[in-house]
């Protein structure tokens, strides 16, 4: 299950909820209008591969649909476009920078 955040301060708050617990989050930005982002909630999510890898994460959605400048500043603090994006951070909280993916992807 997602947990919804808006802004940083929300999302903030959950990373270091999920640290306290040591647990890696992994953020997923999108929005409304994003087509890619239904194609992935549709085709790559819900596979048992995807899925089963997903189960380790604190699962966490900003919908930046309004492009408000809340859904701005948050997208500029992680330096995104815009979605579809995804951010994933340690159990330490930080976010490691490598893995992070912006744009379409497929499950495979």
């Amino acid at each position: 299950d997602w947990q919804p955040v808006r802004g940083l301060d929300e999302l903030e708050a959950a990373v270091a909820a999920a640290s306290a617990a040591g647990q890696p989050v992994l953020l997923d930005l999108y929005a409304d209008w994003c087509i890619s982002c239904k194609v992935m909630e549709r085709t790559v999510f819900p596979r048992p591969e995807v899925a089963s890898r997903m189960q380790a994460f604190r699962l966490l959605k900003a919908d930046v649909t309004r492009n408000s400048a809340e859904d701005r500043a948050l997208l500029d603090a992680y330096g995104l476009f815009g979605p579809p994006s995804m951010v994933f951070f340690g159990p330490d909280g930080r976010e490691i920078v490598d893995a992070r993916i912006q744009g379409e992807i497929a499950a495979g």
